[in-house]
């Protein structure tokens, strides 16, 4: 009787070395099944390795330049045939395009020479709903202007893994209600970053994130939309440390109805700039956000546990904080039975609120009428009937100063309320608010 053959088993060193040379250079190696294996099983596996080895060397992806001279078809042909792993290099220059672009493949870097530098003129586009369109996990952009877009500038669907670094989105032609809706709209997305961007002149919002959950959008510079930074309809996202300014309303976190995600929950709003959004409101009229008007930093709509911390608000004149149930806006909302008109336990934690000494303070029972004041506040608990001690608890403040806010809606008083915010997490943060 012969010898039986020895079997390797997964603590022999064989195994390990076999294991960490393919895993390190192909890591669907990994999934290889080295575990007590006869050496005939064992050359097999290894013939399966070396072969998925080589399809992924095969998917590792090139570097491509395009060409100045034929710019737009090289770029529409790479975009096209592009496969994960790649880099597509866009030179210096300003282009005119006259279709829309389109990238759906996951895994694709396009890279610019930065956004004062390789800048994609969309005046004289003829196709498409939006400039550029993204689909697909770990997409990076970076370093590219889209001028002037005829609708919607960059916009990513169904998409995760998403960065956009040092791209800008403008409109030349002025502040007008023909301008596109939004400059850079990622929608329906998830661990999206947005960072050092610039957006101006849209008529709805610079940069917005909706239906999205997990994100960050820090360094940016907004300037000269409607809405500088729009949050909408998202979880957890994190606004940090961008310049907003110039825009009829400076940052919007709020949720609509008739959306996939009913809710706005758990978005951070923290070390923002946030000045002077004075700007005329353009957007269409009778529209959403028309009804905002301007001169407004910070605008919360029917949103649950937004933390605003540490900002700086400088020179508003209507306020540099408003909050509001949907109800405020005399919209329809009740066909949806998943929507929440509420705003429930807002955080308001260590901001700067810095106004302009010659001011005009108006107090008026309607939140669209007052001006003037740091925070103001609809007053409406709750669009929908609550027992005792369980209605939402808008707003609250955990550290000082106490901020002074606006009940505008406080009809069976001779004028408006004006009130401290209570501390958050005290008995009279319910008391204080019904």
């Amino acid at each position: 009787m012969g010898t039986r053959p020895k079997k390797i088993r997964n603590n022999d060193p064989r195994f390990r070395e076999l294991e960490v040379s393919l895993t390190s250079c192909c890591p669907n190696a990994a999934n290889l099944d080295f575990l007590e294996v006869r050496p005939k099983r064992l050359a097999t596996s290894v013939l399966s390795g070396i072969l998925v080895l080589l399809a992924s060397a095969a998917f590792a992806g090139e570097t491509y330049t395009i060409p100045v001279d034929g710019f737009e078809t090289a770029l529409q042909d790479r975009l096209a045939n592009a496969r994960p792993g790649d880099l597509i290099v866009l030179p210096t220059g300003s282009y005119s395009l006259s279709r829309s672009l389109t990238l759906a493949v996951s895994r694709v870097q396009i890279r610019g020479q930065g956004r004062e530098k390789t800048r994609l003129d969309f005046s004289n586009q003829k196709t498409g709903a939006q400039s550029w369109l993204l689909m697909g996990k770990n997409i990076e952009i970076s370093g590219l202007s889209i001028i002037d877009p005829p609708a919607d500038g960059l916009v990513a669907r169904d998409s995760s893994g998403l960065r956009i670094r040092d791209v800008g989105v403008e409109w030349t032609t002025g502040r007008v209600t023909q301008n596109g809706a939004y400059g850079i709209y990622p929608v329906s997305s998830m661990n999206v970053i947005i960072e050092e961007c610039y957006a101006r002149g849209a008529s709805e919002a610079g940069i917005y994130i909706g239906q999205t959950a997990e994100g960050v959008v820090r360094g940016n510079l907004v300037e000269g939309n409607v809405v500088g930074l729009d949050i909408e309809n998202s979880v957890r996202i994190r606004v940090e440390n961008n310049d907003v300014r110039g825009n009829s309303v400076g940052i919007l976190v709020g949720a609509r109805p008739h959306l996939f995600q009913p809710r706005s929950v758990e978005n951070v709003v923290i070390g923002n700039r946030v000045s002077a959004n004075n700007l005329a409101n353009f957007s269409a009229d009778g529209s959403y956000l028309a009804r905002l008007g301007s001169g407004r930093g910070l605008v919360v709509i029917a949103s649950s546990d937004t933390s605003i911390e540490g900002n700086k608000f400088r020179d508003h004149e209507q306020s540099h904080m408003l909050f509001l149930n949907f109800e405020s806006l005399g919209m329809e909302m009740n066909s949806d039975p998943f929507f929440v008109a509420d705003i429930d336990r807002t955080r308001l934690s260590g901001n700067e609120l810095v106004s302009d000494a010659k001011r005009v303070v108006i107090a008026a029972h309607a939140w669209q009428k007052a001006q003037g004041f740091d925070v103001v506040w609809d007053g409406i608990i709750s669009a929908l009937p609550y027992s005792p001690g369980f209605e939402p608890t808008p707003l609250c403040e955990s550290a000082p100063p106490s901020v002074a806010l606006l009940n505008a809606s406080k009809s069976t008083s001779s004028r408006p309320g004006k009130t401290i915010i209570p501390k958050c997490d005290s008995a009279a943060h319910r008391k204080e608010n019904r």
